[in-house]
């Protein structure tokens, strides 16, 4: 049974270069309700991830349309294996989840496009959109943990900066590559990341309450 429920906040807009959607205020929360954020998880941009209801998807992709109150979505394959790693984070470190939290999920950029080079590509023609491009949550002060985790990117340097502030941020650096073990200076990617080298990373690095 699923333990934690993905939801966010969307809005479709008609460009001079086609219809687009872009999805942020995004949040996992447990299944027992919101409770007090525990964690920020911070990814490259929005996937597959969609409303679960088929009606409100139907008016983001044919409509403008804009859904400015939290609704439950569809995790993507990158969502639901973030789920799952941050929960083994918490093990490893043998800190009990509280029976309802939230842990915040932020993007460098808020297009939906599962094509990460395509999604990067966009974004340059996308710039009049910006306010929405960019939109972000006002991040906490403390966090017990902050993920980064947005892959090989020069987008949005300035969050990305941002994020070193936070003493307990904390990234996987390490991926496999034809047999071989390669470092790399950016974050991997979520849905690139080796479950070990996560476990590795992750130790020690999720603060008490």
């Amino acid at each position: 049974m699923d333990t934690l429920r993905t939801y966010a906040k969307y809005k479709s807009i008609s460009t001079p270069i086609g219809h687009h959607i872009f999805r942020y205020d995004t949040e996992f929360q447990s299944v027992n309700g919101p409770g007090e954020v525990l964690g920020l998880i911070v990814m490259m941009n929005p996937g597959e991830a969609r409303p679960d209801s088929e009606l409100q998807f139907q008016k983001l992709c044919s409509t403008e349309h804009t859904i400015d109150e939290l609704e439950l979505t569809k995790p993507d394959k990158t969502m639901s294996k973030a789920i799952r790693l941050i929960k083994t984070a918490f093990e490893i470190n043998n800190i009990p989840l509280p029976e309802q939290y939230t842990f915040h999920v932020e993007n460098l950029f808020n297009l939906r496009e599962k094509k990460s080079k395509k999604a990067i590509k966009l974004v340059n023609e996308l710039m009049d959109y910006k306010d929405v491009l960019f939109k972000t949550r006002e991040l906490n002060d403390e966090y017990q943990f902050v993920l980064t985790a947005w892959g090989n990117v020069k987008i949005n340097l300035e969050k990305q900066k941002i994020m070193n502030k936070y003493r307990n941020h904390f990234k996987v650096s390490k991926f496999n590559f034809r047999k071989s073990v390669y470092y790399s200076d950016y974050p991997v990617h979520v849905l690139y990341m080796n479950t070990d080298y996560f476990i590795e990373a992750a130790k020690d690095k999720i603060n008490r309450k």
